[in-house]
């Protein structure tokens, strides 16, 4: 991870958008970017001809796709009904699919949940707390965790920043086809805790070695997060990830008898933003966050949606790429734009990853976290983060919030 950590602001942005070209200065006229333009036929390579991709270096440092001299050029068309996943080999993905969805309970009220009974005897210590109460004046679910996740709650949290109680480890080189990482807690099923799935899709170029910190922040939920090590992530990778760690709780080993199979989650940052919507059409999926996705088939999710942008992202530019996942969104959605007022280096698009640590960082990280617990485990305090006028995600850093579909 030492060459990773030294990589700057402006190295990690040419890496990002290497397969479709990468300049100084990236214009932002009505298709966005000129080398990142999906509204009109998809992915367009940059002069120079077609892209390829280059395998990850030694030592633990992320490879990165270079353009090949010569050749041409390799346009994706979005599929159809779906997004554009623009990979290298110029083929796209269906959003995958999914049978009925889970429905969302009736609104009403505070919603709190009872103030004892939370995690049982984590590390030792005897059951503490509940989830907490709404706040004053907050209303929506009565509980928001769906049918499928029932039976868990976790200890309030003050600060959505900081990790919850679960210790967590990190499991390298596994899966289906062993190209996959699963960040999990460190001890499973302990008196009897069921763990809820979350599938995560990297952004393009990156490995999940770049998002340590959300990772393990969503593992100390009690979650086990399965993330696909492709540079160029799709849907169906994210979905493949799902339906491994279903069949592990059923088979010997680690996993038996100890996860949550019906209550699922899906997380992606840029292109696995928008890979993370296809994925949410999964059953069991009981929530999905986009940070700084392309644009994702929403029209098929049957679970809440987060979707997280910043205006000075000029790579998957909000306006080109986000807000048309929130208009094909069927599904109670919420929208949240960070200001970044400060930021005049222009480079919202690097936020969520966790080796560029910042204030802002810290800002979606936490949206992100209050989302999940707030879906999977019926966290009535992190209500406040979107609901009421007053919203955490309604108020400086963040700016123009949108909703639809609200409950």
């Amino acid at each position: 991870m030492s060459d990773v950590h030294t990589l700057s602001r402006r190295t990690l942005l040419c890496a990002i958008t290497t397969l479709v070209g990468c300049s100084s200065n990236a214009s932002t006229g009505p298709g966005g970017p000129t080398d990142m333009n999906l509204a009109s036929g998809g992915a367009v390579a940059s002069t120079g001809g077609a892209t390829v991709g280059t395998t990850p270096g030694t030592g633990g440092t992320p490879g990165i796709v270079t353009p090949a001299s010569g050749g041409t050029a390799t346009a994706v068309t979005p599929s159809n009904g779906g997004v554009s996943t623009f990979p290298p080999g110029g083929t796209t993905t269906p959003p995958s699919t999914g049978g009925v969805g889970n429905t969302i309970p009736p609104i009403g009220g505070t919603g709190a949940l009872p103030a004892a009974g939370g995690l049982p005897n984590v590390g030792g210590a005897p059951p503490t707390g509940g989830s907490a109460g709404a706040p004053p004046g907050i209303t929506g679910p009565s509980n928001a965790a769906s049918g499928n996740c029932q039976g868990e709650t976790l200890p309030p949290l003050s600060d959505y920043t900081k990790n919850g109680p679960f210790a967590t480890m990190v499991v390298n080189n596994t899966g289906s086809d062993g190209m996959y990482t699963i960040y999990r807690p460190t001890t499973l099923g302990q008196n009897g805790f069921k763990h809820p799935i979350a599938t995560w899709g990297n952004g393009i170029t990156t490995t999940p070695a770049y998002y340590p910190g959300l990772l393990s922040a969503i593992a100390s939920m009690g979650i086990v997060v399965i993330a696909s090590n492709s540079t160029s992530v799709t849907a169906q990778l994210m979905t493949d990830g799902l339906d491994w760690m279903i069949a592990q709780n059923a088979a010997a080993g680690d996993y038996q008898g100890k996860l949550n199979t019906t209550c699922l989650v899906t997380v992606g940052y840029s292109l696995g933003g928008g890979a993370s919507v296809g994925a949410g059409a999964h059953a069991n999926v009981v929530a999905t966050a986009s940070m700084h996705g392309v644009t994702g088939a929403s029209n098929a999710l049957h679970a809440p949606l987060l979707l997280l942008t910043s205006e000075t992202d000029t790579f998957v530019v909000p306006a080109t790429f986000v807000t048309p996942t929130f208009n094909l969104s069927a599904v109670q959605t919420f929208y949240g734009t960070l200001s970044m007022a400060a930021d005049t280096g222009n480079a919202g698009h690097l936020i969520p990853v966790d080796i560029l640590p910042s204030a802002a960082n810290m800002d979606e990280h936490a949206a992100v976290i209050a989302w999940l617990r707030l879906w999977v485990y019926g966290d009535q305090g992190a209500m406040q983060y979107f609901y009421g006028d007053d919203c955490v995600l309604c108020k400086d850093p963040w700016t123009m919030p949108q909703r639809k579909n609200w409950k």
